[in-house]
């Protein structure tokens, strides 16, 4: 299954395949192939615990000549459509340059961008300790390239057994106590935090994403919340365990713009809505994503966009049981047509969400 939807300057691409070297590297062709190897900004490829990881990398560098590969994750995060591989991949009709195998830096409508892929600890560490890793390693991979922390608007904390007890902690705790010491010191004031998603993947390790861009005189950061949701931050529960993200982020410049939408689930308020109903908790999700980015809603940041869910361009799908697939994939088919999307089957923060949606929203030229 493949999709493709171009909106210049940024494109995406999903495709689900099944795993064998022919297969992975005629899919993977036919995007590379028609974008150009040095127009891609990040790509993820998702795949199940039995294929090695090492041998999934070997096949991927032999599509690329001399060795190079753009920027690139590689999450242990099954399909969920009884495909093998995943592959999501964001592209671009301008130049891209690649500073290291982790970060690669573009010019987009007046402002610089970074993308930034597969932050991945030593092995050997706790997991506290690997949230510190990456979270130090992404600064070094930022400033490296002439960006600091600070610069971060979205993130993604890949996380290994994201329920898993440390010391009777769950590890999803343990990551907001490590990354809120950490944010504490980057940003003192509490709204400034990117979006982000935080799931879970079946492997023991976590692994970070991110995109930062510098600021420029020409365009607005806005961080968005949700009028039908309490900020994470505000939660009602120990200030280190509240997870330190916003619900979404909108960058606009001479009325085009990209909004990017943080991991969203079946939340009112602070509380999960439908618990045991996989199916209600996705029209919720997606009715909470309408009401982010309504006009309503923008209104109230001083922004004068008439977009809808027709204006989502890519997004990506997480059920907590592959049984659910059939059912979220027909409901979002209803509000999301055939974008770019792909279904993976991963743990959820909570244990009573079923399914979380995160999204990409074009508006204008962009």
């Amino acid at each position: 299954m493949g999709q493709t939807q171009n909106n210049k300057p940024f494109s995406f691409y999903s495709l689900s395949l099944p795993y064998g070297p022919r297969e992975l590297k005629e899919g993977l062709k036919r995007i590379v192939d028609h974008i150009g190897p040095t127009h891609i900004l990040r790509q993820g490829l998702f795949y199940p615990p039995h294929i090695k990881k090492g041998e999934l990398l070997d096949i991927i560098r032999g599509i690329y000549r001399d060795g190079y590969i753009p920027v690139t994750s590689l999450i242990c995060q099954p399909m969920a459509d009884d495909m093998d591989i995943g592959i999501e991949l964001w592209g671009t009709d301008l130049d891209v340059q690649y500073i290291s195998d982790n970060i690669s830096v573009c010019d987009i409508f007046g402002i610089r961008w970074a993308f930034v892929a597969g932050i991945e600890p030593d092995s050997g560490l706790s997991f506290h300790e690997q949230v510190d890793f990456v979270l130090n390693m992404m600064r070094k991979v930022l400033n490296k390239a002439g960006f600091g922390f600070q610069h971060l608007i979205r993130t993604w904390y890949y996380i290994g057994g994201i329920l898993k007890k440390e010391q009777e902690i769950v590890r999803y705790d343990l990551l907001n106590r490590a990354r809120n010491k950490f944010y504490d010191v980057i940003w003192e004031e509490k709204r400034e935090y990117p979006a982000s998603t935080g799931i879970g993947t079946y492997n023991d390790n976590i692994v970070m994403d991110g995109i930062a861009l510098s600021p420029s005189s020409g365009a607005r950061v806005i961080r968005l919340e949700n009028p039908l949701q309490i900020s994470a931050f505000d939660y009602d529960i120990p200030f280190e365990k509240r997870p330190r993200f916003c619900r979404a982020i909108l960058v606009e410049n001479n009325g085009s713009g990209i909004i990017f939408v943080s991991g969203t689930a079946s939340i009112r308020g602070a509380d999960v809505s439908y618990p045991d109903n996989v199916e209600d908790q996705t029209y919720v999700t997606i009715e909470n994503i309408k009401r982010l980015i309504s006009r309503d809603n923008l209104s109230r940041y001083g922004i004068d966009w008439d977009i809808s869910l027709n204006d989502v361009k890519d997004i990506r799908v997480y059920v907590k049981d592959k049984s659910y697939y059939p059912k979220v994939r027909e409901i979002c088919s209803k509000f999301f047509g055939n974008i770019p999307q792909l279904y993976l089957v991963a743990d959820i923060c909570r244990p009573t969400l079923l399914v979380e949606i995160e999204a990409v929203v074009i508006k204008g030229s962009a």
